[in-house]
C-alpha cells in the first residue's frame, strides 16, 4: 500500500512546494540513476514527474520500488533507524481520503555521525515522530529539560553577577600602594592639562 514517506517542502508544507537551494535556480538537473531503489531505507529525490525537476522535496522508501529507477536520483540509503522511518507512516490520515493530514511536523534529528554543541542545545526543540502513545511523556521530558535549560541559564547569570561584583569590591579595596599610583597619575594628568 505504502511505499515510501516524502518532505521536504519548506515553501508550502503541502507537498507541492520547495525549489533548489543550492544551484540558484528552481530545479537540479537529474545527475545519475547508478543507485537503484532496489530495497527499503533508499533515500531520492522527489519530482515533477519530468526529468531534471528536483526542488527540495526527497522521498524514503519503505519497500523495494523498482518502477522508481531511470525515474528518480536516489542519493543515500538509511543505514540505521528504519523503524522511526516506519513510525512516520503512522501519522494522522483524514478518513474520507487517507491522505496524511498536512501540517504535521517529522524532523529528522541526528541523522550524522558527529555531534556539535549547536545541535545539542537546538535538540529540544525539534519534534519526534513515534506512533506509540507515549506522546505525553515525551512532551513532559522535553518541558523538564527546558526547565532544567532555564535554571543552569539562571544560574550562570548569577555566577556572572557575583563575579563582577566581587571584582568591583575587590578592586575599590586595593591595596594603599595602589591607591598612592592612582593619585599620582591624576596629578600627572591635571598638571598636563594646566599647561
Amino acid at each position: 500500500d505504502r511505499f515510501m514517506v516524502q518532505g521536504g517542502d519548506f515553501e508550502f508544507l503541502n507537498g507541492k512546494g520547495g525549489y533548489s537551494c543550492l544551484s540558484g535556480k528552481q530545479f537540479l538537473d537529474d545527475e545519475s540513476f547508478s543507485m537503484p531503489h532496489d530495497q527499503e531505507g533508499r533515500v531520492s529525490m522527489a519530482n515533477r514527474g519530468q526529468p531534471n525537476t528536483n526542488g527540495s522535496q526527497f522521498f524514503i522508501t519503505l519497500a523495494a520500488t523498482p518502477h522508481l529507477n531511470k525515474k528518480h536520483v536516489c542519493f543515500g540509503q538509511v543505514v540505521q533507524g528504519m523503524e522511526t522511518v516506519h513510525a512516520m507512516v503512522q501519522v494522522e490520515r483524514d478518513t474520507s481520503t487517507n491522505q496524511p493530514v498536512p501540517m504535521q511536523r517529522i524532523v529528522i534529528v541526528d541523522c550524522g555521525l558527529g555531534k556539535g554543541e549547536e545541535e545539542e542545545e537546538e535538540e529540544e526543540t525539534h519534534y519526534y515522530c513515534d506512533s506509540s502513545s507515549s506522546d505525553d511523556s515525551r512532551r513532559k521530558r522535553r518541558r523538564e529539560k527546558r526547565k532544567e535549560r532555564r535554571k543552569s541559564h539562571k544560574k550562570k547569570k548569577k555566577k556572572k553577577k557575583r563575579k563582577s561584583r566581587r571584582h568591583r569590591y575587590d578592586s575599590d579595596s586595593s591595596s594603599e600602594d595602589d591607591e598612592r599610583r592612582r593619585k599620582k597619575r591624576r596629578k600627572k594628568k591635571e598638571e598636563k592639562r594646566s599647561t
